[in-house]
């Protein structure tokens, strides 16, 4: 390999064989190699060096490659693509002195690219119209392509600098932008927010903070949590959204169990704890750790599984052994509480026996 020519794939037909003895033409004049006479024939380009050009020639060979080179008054040249396979090569021959070289190409296809169709300042969100696909010979990086992120709706992209009409589409130029809500009124604490009561805009990511960022559908049951002036953007912190909750309905005392009399499922807004209890069924046969308040939120870390008997009591006991059930009554050793082992002790044949409790005044045998 002697030198590098890069060349348009249009260049590997015919039609553009001339500009592509331009070149070489070119590259012999950068060596001081006169040509007499260039032509094209037969779709292969033949070049003759002047008698005067001999002695430049042969230097020039001499110093790419290790060939004998005798004189002689004209040097024909033929260019030619020596593999049927690759179009990466392409050999040189004197047909005259039975000599050859072969000289590597580099084959450019050209690139869809982006660009700007006008002017465009900081900060303004980019339009489908705003760009233009165009196919150019370049090597660059960092260029953005895809138009089908543009076209689409859901994603949309602002400027992080001044762009002018022309100019190349760059992924330093974007900035993928995000939804936020800013109010149309002032809304005091405690009141309703929805759809309707906010203007949605987009801005670049990275003027936005997390909490700016939620779907617009939370402002279907949302109710303000603070005080909330117009024009400002809405943070998932400035609302609650409704949930449906285990709420008490009256105090409780501390190993008071919860039932329908003193709690249930209730609308509530504002932040959940992760243990909150959602219904009656998840708090079946429990009872509280501490005092509640009414109107408050009940959560499983406030209860504890309450008491199905105490020590002394009697307790119906049922031992199943495949197809065969039996119950016994059994004196409870100690107290019990739901899904708790416990000692039960049996009043006839004085045996202890351990077992599983599984509601009020009842337990399996293990």
């Amino acid at each position: 390999v002697h030198f590098l020519m890069e060349v348009d794939s249009d260049l590997l037909i015919s039609t553009r064989l001339e500009s592509y003895l331009a070149d070489i033409k070119r590259k012999f004049r950068e060596e001081r190699i006169s040509i007499s006479r260039s032509e094209i024939i037969d779709k292969k380009i033949f070049l003759t060096t002047r008698t005067d050009a001999t002695e430049q020639l042969k230097d020039y060979l001499k110093r790419n490659i290790d060939l004998e080179f005798s004189k002689n008054e004209n040097n024909q040249f033929v260019i030619e693509y020596p593999y049927s396979t690759s179009k990466n090569t392409v050999q040189v021959t004197c047909p005259e002195k039975s000599w050859k070289v072969f000289v590597s190409i580099k084959i450019n296809q050209p690139k869809s690219v982006l660009i700007y169709t006008r002017d465009i300042n900081a900060n303004q969100l980019l339009a489908l119209d705003d760009v233009n696909i165009t196919a150019i010979q370049t090597s660059e990086r960092g260029l953005f392509t895809d138009l089908e992120l543009i076209r689409n709706n859901g994603q949309q992209y602002s400027l992080t600098t001044s762009v002018r009409a022309g100019e190349l589409v760059r992924k330093t130029h974007l900035s993928q932008t995000v939804k936020v809500y800013s109010l149309k009124r002032e809304i005091l604490r405690g009141e309703t927010i929805t759809a309707s009561d906010v203007n949605v805009s987009n801005v670049a990511l990275a003027s936005s903070y997390p909490n700016q960022r939620f779907p617009l559908s939370l402002l279907n049951h949302a109710k303000a949590l603070r005080d909330l002036t117009q024009g400002s953007v809405l943070s998932r912190r400035d609302f609650g959204i409704r949930h449906q909750v285990l709420m008490t309905t009256a105090s409780i005392s501390r190993g008071q169990k919860i039932n329908s009399a003193n709690a249930e499922t209730s609308n509530y807004f504002g932040h959940l704890p992760s243990d909150v209890a959602l219904k009656l069924a998840d708090v079946a046969h429990m009872e509280a750790t501490r005092s509640l308040k009414a109107d408050q939120l009940i959560r499983l870390s406030d209860l504890r599984p309450s008491a199905m008997f105490n020590k002394g009591d009697s307790v119906e006991l049922t031992i199943s052994r495949g197809i065969l059930t039996v119950t016994v009554d059994m004196l409870a050793l100690e107290q019990g509480r739901m899904d708790q082992q416990v000692n039960l002790l049996n009043p006839e044949s004085n045996e202890t026996v351990r077992a599983m409790v599984t509601g009020p005044g009842k337990a399996k045998g293990l």
